[in-house]
């Protein structure tokens, strides 16, 4: 409910930080920018090529712009993995409403199923777009709060944290069905933009196959 969905214990510790005596490196910006996005990819490699390019970039400045160099080709593959990703994030996440909260303000939680994770990279969009309400994204590696004034991050759930139906959705389903123009769909071209595997978490998704009938 919404009280356990926007209360102040997250799971999480904030105050771990790295020892003192750790050794400090210096990296191009374009490569953190780089690693920001490549952690978040559940490929086991990560971080051990990861390293490999620290490693590397410290003798050779210019590395990144080898483009015909597998380390580097690798990482940029990746990156663009979790753009995508972070994309249809954007682009998929359904919130459902909880209802007005002891501050006035409306309550809404999303489940969502990423294929890499992406959380932290994805939620500052909804903070922006929808900063006049309280909402929860939850995935399951992780999940976003926003109460307004603070984005915070905390340990993951299940679709059952998160109501299976509300009146948004109905009316959505209807937005979506009078808007639907069945003579203009390119099958191939839809399940590319939006594909099958996120159906089951879209309402609108339901309908589409009556819709295409």
């Amino acid at each position: 409910d919404g009280a356990t969905l926007f209360g102040d214990d997250l799971g999480w510790d904030a105050s771990r930080q790295p020892a003192a005596d750790a050794p400090v490196i210096s990296l191009p910006r374009a490569l953190v920018d780089m690693a920001d996005h490549m952690i978040c990819h559940r490929d086991l490699d990560v971080p051990a090529r990861l390293y490999r390019l620290f490693w590397r970039v410290q003798s050779d400045r210019y590395l990144l712009s080898r483009k015909t160099d597998d380390d580097v080709h690798w990482a940029r593959q990746i990156s663009k993995a979790i753009s995508r990703d972070i994309h249809k994030m954007h682009a998929f996440v359904r919130f459902r409403s909880l209802g007005e909260g002891d501050d006035g303000r409306e309550n809404y939680a999303a489940w969502f199923e990423p294929t890499h994770r992406i959380l932290r990279l994805g939620a500052p969009f909804f903070m922006r777009r929808f900063a006049g309400m309280n909402w929860a994204i939850i995935t399951p590696d992780a999940r976003a709060i926003w109460d307004g004034k603070e984005l915070r991050f905390g340990e993951g759930g299940s679709a059952e944290d998160v109501p299976d139906h509300d009146v948004i959705e109905d009316q959505w389903r209807t937005y979506y069905g009078a808007i639907f123009n069945p003579a203009r769909v390119k099958i191939q071209a839809m399940q590319s933009e939006m594909p099958k595997k996120y159906w089951h978490n879209l309402p609108e998704a339901q309908d589409i196959a009556s819709l295409l009938a």
